[in-house]
């Protein structure tokens, strides 16, 4: 009867849980007004690519999802625990983005140390001097 009670106990907090406390899973679309964001698991092949067991790979693709922008970049950074400052990973920029077009990271490696992935956008309107900033998080590791 013990035995019942617990299993029964395990799978409610199981599906109760909140999803920020879980790793995300793969592959992850993200959107905002402006933005969709797709993080998936790199395809990578062994025979070119040599990585230590503890990287994992994942590729990054943001899309404009509305009109021409101007002066977009992307900054990914890795944030890990006990660190007071996030470690920038990659970028990538356009001087001009167009509606439907996108920007992205193939091949990113990631220690599996890293608990998420603070992706941040910078772009102006086509018609406009000011600029915007849009900020997507990806959980890579579950919360403890």
């Amino acid at each position: 009867m013990k035995q019942h009670i617990f299993l029964i106990s395990s799978l409610v907090l199981l599906f109760l849980l909140p999803n920020e406390l879980m790793a995300a899973e793969l592959p992850l679309t993200l959107e905002a007004d402006d933005w969709r964001l797709t993080v998936r698991t790199a395809d990578t092949d062994s025979d070119r690519l040599c990585q230590p067991s503890d990287i994992d790979m994942y590729e990054l693709k943001l899309e404009n999802t509305s009109g021409n922008k101007k002066d977009v970049s992307m900054h990914t950074f890795r944030q890990e625990e006990g660190k007071d400052r996030d470690e920038g990973l990659v970028e990538d920029a356009a001087d001009v983005l167009a509606a439907n077009a996108s920007l992205g990271a193939r091949n990113l490696p990631i220690s599996q140390d890293v608990e998420a992935l603070d992706v941040l956008i910078l772009w102006q309107e086509e018609d406009d001097a000011q600029y915007f900033k849009q900020q997507f998080m990806v959980p890579l590791q579950a919360a403890d």
